[in-house]
């Protein structure tokens, strides 16, 4: 038996004693086919997934714009759907190199502003949020059974350039040219009269 590994997920309603041992058990030679297996069944099951529904922006306009990357973008696709297969909020998952923020809501009028007003409401998440340093950012949205799921994936590296000010727009000035043909007989005529 030492080759088989418990494999655990908990939430307030999974929690079990310790005693009562492990709620998944995997041999050791099939536990890299399980995290696939259990993404693969998320993937197929009847969510609906969402790029991001706004949040990206939603977090440029409470904090500053940074830059996309299809990559974190990508990697948080991924944590949505970890995080609500397992319907648990748990950074175990966060990719080396990377900061996360994460977050849960269900009965929302608004569910993307909900979880950027909890996320600055949160001295953690919104010092993570504040931090210049990582400016790049991938956000995504998942809904399961009703509930948000949410996570904004950043990594390290400068900001966008900032936009330049469209320059202000020239006063039309009244158009006094007189077409070629007017031109010509306003000089003949001129010449006439001579």
């Amino acid at each position: 038996m030492s080759d088989l590994t418990g494999v655990r997920c908990v939430t307030a309603l999974l929690a079990r004693r310790a005693s009562a041992g492990p709620l998944l058990a995997v041999p050791r030679p099939m536990r890299a086919l399980l995290f696939p297996g259990v993404l693969l069944f998320f993937l197929l099951s009847p969510v609906a997934v969402r790029a991001d529904d706004g949040l990206t922006s939603a977090i440029a306009n409470a904090y500053f714009p940074r830059t996309v990357d299809a990559n974190l973008h990508a990697i948080a696709h991924q944590r949505v759907a970890e995080l609500a297969a397992c319907d648990c909020l748990d950074h175990s998952g966060m990719r080396s190199g990377t900061a996360e923020v994460i977050a849960y809501n269900m009965g929302m009028p608004n569910p993307v502003g909900e979880v950027v007003s909890q996320w600055i409401g949160s001295p953690s998440h919104n010092a993570l949020l504040s931090d210049q340093s990582y400016g790049k950012i991938g956000c995504a949205e998942v809904v399961s059974g009703g509930t948000h799921w949410f996570a904004c994936v950043l990594a390290k590296g400068p900001l966008p350039a900032p936009v330049a000010a469209a320059a202000a727009p020239v006063a039309a000035l009244p158009n006094t040219a007189l077409a070629f043909h007017e031109r010509f007989a306003a000089a003949r005529s001129a010449i006439e009269v001579r």
